[in-house]
This record gives C-alpha cells, sequence and structure tokens, in this order.
C-alpha cells in the first residue's frame, strides 16, 4: 500500500515532480524530487502494485520477504558501474553540450525551447546535442 503520492507538473515547457506523504505528525507534505528520483518511485510503485495483484492471487509472501541479497547486490554493482561511465560521459562533454543536454533531458525542454532559452539557432543545438549523444554510447552496454 502506497504511503505517498506522485505529480508530475508542466508549466511553461518545465515538467516539476512532486512527492506528497504524511509526516510523524499527521500533516500533509509536499517536496520537490528530481526527475530520477520521480522515476524510481515511480516503478517502484509499478512494481509493488504487481506484486501486490499476484500476492493476492497465489498467496505468497511479501515483497520485503522475496528480495534476494544476489539481486540486490547485482543492481548495486550495475547502478554504481552505470553512474560511473555517465559521470564520465557527462565529464567529456564541452559546458555547452552538457547544459543543453541537462535542459533537453532533465528539463524536458524541446530543442527550440533551448535556442530560445539561449538566443541561439536550432540548428546550433541540434548539433550540440548529436555530439553529447555520441559521448552516451556507452549506454547501448547496460539495455
Amino acid at each position: 500500500m502506497k504511503d505517498y503520492k506522485l505529480t508530475k507538473i508542466v508549466e511553461y515547457g518545465f515538467t516539476t515532480y512532486f512527492a506528497t506523504f504524511e509526516d510523524a505528525e499527521g500533516h500533509e507534505q509536499t517536496v520537490e524530487v528530481d526527475r530520477h528520483t520521480y522515476l524510481i518511485i515511480k516503478q517502484s510503485q509499478t512494481h509493488e502494485e504487481s506484486y501486490e495483484k499476484k500476492q493476492r492471487r497465489h498467496g505468497v509472501c511479501s515483497f520485503d520477504e522475496t528480495i534476494g541479497t544476489y539481486e540486490l547486490s547485482y543492481m548495486d554493482n550495475y547502478t554504481t558501474e552505470f553512474y560511473e561511465e555517465f559521470e564520465r560521459a557527462l565529464a567529456s562533454m564541452s559546458e555547452v553540450q552538457r547544459r543543453r543536454f541537462e535542459m533537453k533531458v532533465f528539463k524536458e525542454m524541446t530543442i527550440e525551447q533551448i535556442a530560445e532559452a539561449e538566443g541561439t539557432n536550432i540548428n546550433a543545438v541540434w548539433k550540440s546535442l548529436q555530439l553529447a549523444k555520441e559521448k552516451l554510447e556507452f549506454l547501448k552496454n547496460f539495455f
């Protein structure tokens, strides 16, 4: 059962993510979370809901009891390796490429919005994003 609610708000081309929950005193609290955290929580919700359906259908043990240490250690290694590679790729980008990549991916801006925000043309933004994309080719190895 969820003890929090996720909200995604899009305004003026920017997406903001929020998690709402009840604190220890029973007051509802809302905090802004980054896109990555939002997606992890959202995926967790989906997985938990699916598992609860299976549990009701088959009468199996709780979700916490089914998580094996092997699975967790594998995911920890996978995640660590992924983030190390991702950090290296970001570091290899020029400042302009990294800034535009972050605007495109994390702020979910369109190429046109980025060009307008930076006072440049669409082709310059597109080329920067293509160069950034080339530096992220390592991602193919993780999926």
